[in-house]
Formats: structure tokens, sequence, C-alpha cells
């Protein structure tokens, strides 16, 4: 998925709750976002793509103080899904 396509997808998906998107790289199929919520907290979001397939995405919400408030990685492979997940409080 192009950088541009999945800006826009964010922006329309999330208008409520989103105030700004940043993106910090974008890397061959590998993209890292900021996501400004409208309550002062961020999304820190990196997702990387097969074409349109979401192939892997991990991401840590930080409250307006900039603590971890929870964070999470995801990999899903075609025909079988594999997660494996970090949380600080595990």
């Amino acid at each position: 998925m192009l950088a541009n396509e999945r800006l826009l997808d964010i922006e329309a998906k999330f208008a409520e709750i989103v105030e700004k998107v940043v993106l910090l790289d974008a890397e061959g199929e590998t993209l890292k976002t900021i996501l400004f919520l409208k309550d002062n907290s961020n999304l820190r979001v990196t997702e990387q793509w097969e074409g349109d397939f979401l192939k892997r995405y991990s991401y840590y919400w930080l409250s307006s103080e900039n603590k971890l408030i929870i964070g999470r990685s995801e990999e899903r492979r075609v025909g079988k899904e594999c997660r494996s997940r970090w949380s600080p409080y595990h």
C-alpha cells in the first residue's frame, strides 16, 4: 500500500479521534507514523505491508505526559495467523 493512500485512509477512518497524522518514515513497504489524538495522547505506529496485505504492525500508545499506556505488536501470515504480543503489564 502506498504511504499517501494509507495516510488518507487513517484520516478518513479515525477523523473523530485523530487530530493530526505525521509520517516519520516510509521505506519500501514499511510505514512509520505518529497519530496525535484529540485527547492529547498519541499513537506511534509501524506497519509492514505486502501489497494490500498488512503483514505486521506494532504500536505504542503514549499519554499526554509521554508515559506508555500500552504497546503491542502482531504478525499476520497468509492462511494461518501467528500472533506475538508485547505489553509492559505481562
